[in-house]
């Protein structure tokens, strides 16, 4: 458990040196969107139990908070009528949940490849400013020295 602990520190810790603030912003943004779209999903799944209390006792369906409204509303008096009603707010409730979810996985991709793309730019800023010397020294050809078992190894797999 404390090793746990410190991992999620070490990550955290590589977060805030990494990110800008604008990003953490935006990065705590996202947490609450994807909070609430986990919040969105139970929902739906939990809309489903009126349907089928609704099909297997439809007489108790008049009394649920949920349906008073709509009864005293529209004066409904049918347990099929009610049934019906409960059924097309399930279904507005997955419409509006599904635009939800497709809102949230666009705003979450928009985030991934601005990070991945402003994190390029810095890391080739980087390496742009370094001089002549500091890539001899570095033996960047040490580090491809594997390269080649490894695509021998794709090879005889494929």
């Amino acid at each position: 458990m404390k090793h746990e602990i410190e991992k999620i520190k070490d990550l955290a810790h590589k977060f805030n040196v990494i990110l800008s603030g604008q990003q953490k912003l935006y990065g705590g943004m996202i947490l609450i969107c994807t909070i609430f779209a986990a919040f969105m999903e139970t929902l739906g799944i939990s809309a489903i139990l009126p349907i089928i209390e609704g099909l297997m006792t439809p007489e108790g369906l008049e009394n649920k908070w949920y349906l008073r409204p709509f009864v005293s509303i529209f004066h409904i008096q049918e347990t099929q009528t009610l049934i019906l009603v409960v059924c097309g707010e399930v279904i507005i409730l997955y419409v509006v949940k599904n635009m939800y979810f497709i809102f949230h996985t666009w705003l979450v991709r928009k985030y991934t490849y601005k990070i991945k793309r402003e994190l390029g730019s810095v890391v080739m800023q980087s390496y742009m400013k370094r001089g002549y010397i500091f890539f001899v020294n570095k033996h960047l050809n040490t580090d491809c020295r594997h390269c080649h078992r490894f695509r021998d190894q794709i090879k005889n797999t494929a």
